[in-house]
Formats: structure tokens, sequence, C-alpha cells
């Protein structure tokens, strides 16, 4: 507080003399323009002594007190106040008070450093929030996607098992190829039984390790496929139905739903957008 108080005061020290000097040199000039040309101008009444006969003053009247004169009043309270203060220990306490306020500011290297950390701590939650959402997202697709095999499967071996025919195992490795037949479909955008190269169902059988051979008289059956694209947002229940009664109703597809001696089967669903692929393979 004293520091600051100090600090004040050679403030107005600096400053309030010029405006007193400033007054002062302008009275002197007007009492010497008055004198010389003796002026009767009223602004002239202050700097000149009246003519005798009206400035006549009894020798035992007293002398009325001399006005005060504020800044002069200033000047020698302010020097008062000086009186012992030692001019080196106040420079010195100035600095220091400089020095102290100084380092309390923060360097803009350091205003610099906090930005980019901040900034740096903000892109770091938001990236983090985007990979658990997307991963949340993918969970949720996975899970939508394998509802849908399920709910097909189930829904087979109900055309199957109401005209008598054995209900079809679910196999995971047919199941493999299926999905990546899918997959393939959705990320190209095709929709054929036959990919872009000419790979067909029996190809991507061997690119999971699965062979299927099923003798029936003088034919050897190495299994089958249907494939079905649906467009638009819809629940598990409605794609997985209008993917078989899309497939019953066409001679091809049905004749390898009720095929007698298919055992097993596997499903694989993806999708592009609204666009669902579906992949049914037998053996």
């Amino acid at each position: 507080m004293t520091k600051q108080i100090i600090f004040i005061v050679i403030t107005f020290v600096l400053l309030v003399p010029t405006a007193v000097f400033a007054q002062e040199g302008s009275r002197n000039m007007m009492e010497e323009y008055c004198l010389k040309n003796l002026q009767d101008d009223p602004q002239c009444e202050n700097f000149i002594p009246k003519k005798i006969e009206q400035n006549k003053i009894e020798q035992n009247k007293i002398e009325p007190p001399k006005a005060s004169n504020p800044f002069e009043d200033f000047i020698q309270f302010i020097f008062q106040i000086f009186q012992g203060i030692n001019p080196e220990e106040t420079m010195n306490d100035v600095s220091e008070t400089i020095k102290d306020t100084a380092k309390e500011i923060p360097q803009i290297d350091e205003i610099q450093t906090q930005i980019e950390e901040k900034y740096s701590e903000t892109l770091k939650g938001i990236e983090e929030n985007q990979i658990k959402l997307e991963k949340e997202q993918k969970i949720s697709d996975e899970k939508y996607l394998k509802d849908i095999a399920s709910k097909i499967h189930v829904l087979i071996n109900e055309e199957r098992t109401t005209r008598g025919l054995s209900p079809l195992s679910w196999n995971p490795t047919i199941a493999k190829a299926s999905v990546n037949h899918s997959d393939d479909m959705a990320n190209r955008g095709y929709f054929e039984h036959d990919s872009p190269e000419g790979r067909d169902f029996t190809w991507r059988y061997s690119q999971v390790g699965f062979t299927c051979s099923i003798s029936q008289g003088n034919w050897i059956y190495g299994g089958a496929e249907n494939i079905m694209y649906t467009e638009g947002y819809y629940g598990v229940d409605t794609i997985a139905i209008q993917s078989v009664d899309g497939w019953m109703d066409s001679s091809g597809h049905r004749a390898n739903i009720l095929t007698p001696y298919f055992k097993s089967e596997g499903i694989g669903v993806a999708k592009s957008g609204s666009e669902v692929y579906v992949t049914q393979n037998f053996c």
C-alpha cells in the first residue's frame, strides 16, 4: 500500500508544477503588458497600481492577508511529505513494485502454452468421444445385422417344417462366406452372385476353408446361394420377412430353400447407408 501511495505522489509531483509554472508565467506576461502600456483595460486592474488619488491608504491601516495560492500550498504539502525520504530508497521501492507486478502478469509464451494445452485437451476429448460413438454405433450395427440373419434363419425353417422337411442347422463357417459376399456387395456397390472378378460362392467357401459335396444318385451338389437387396430404414422383422417372402415368390430361390438334401445354411447381412444386402448359402 505504501508503494502505491509513493507512486501516486511522484506522478502529481511531475505533473502539477508544470501547471503552476504555466499559470505564473502567464501572470508575469500580463503584468508586464499592463505596466508598459498603462492600459485602462479592466483586465489590468489586478496588475498595475491604481492612481495615487484612488489608492491612498492610511498608514495605520492593516494590510489584508495575502490570498492563498492552492498550487503553492500543494507544492509545500508535497515538500513536507518528502522531507526525510531517501530518494534512492524510494526509487528502489518503485522498481521492486514494477518487478513484482510484472511477475504477476503471465508472459506471452505462457499464455500461448496454456491455450495450446487447453486446445489439445479439448481436441483429445472430442476425438475420444467420436471413437466411443463410432464403437457404439458399430456394435449397434453388428447386432442389428446379426438379428436380421437370425430372424431369416427362423423363417426359413418355418417354411421347411410346414412342408414336412427337416430344419436346417446353422453353420458358422458358411455364414462367414455369406457375410464376406454381402460386405463385398455393400462396399463395391453391386448386386450379383458372382463378384466383378467372376468368383462365385464355391470360391468364397474355399476362402473360409469350407467344402460342400453332397451326393445324390449320379449327381454331386456343391451347395447353393440366394441373395436379396433391400433399400430403406426398416426394422429387423420387416427386412427378414421381405427377404424370405421375396425368395419364396421366386421359383429358383424357393427350390434352394426347399431342397430336401440340404442340411445346413449360413446367412450374412451387410449394409451401406440405407441399403441392405443379404446372402444365404446352403450345403
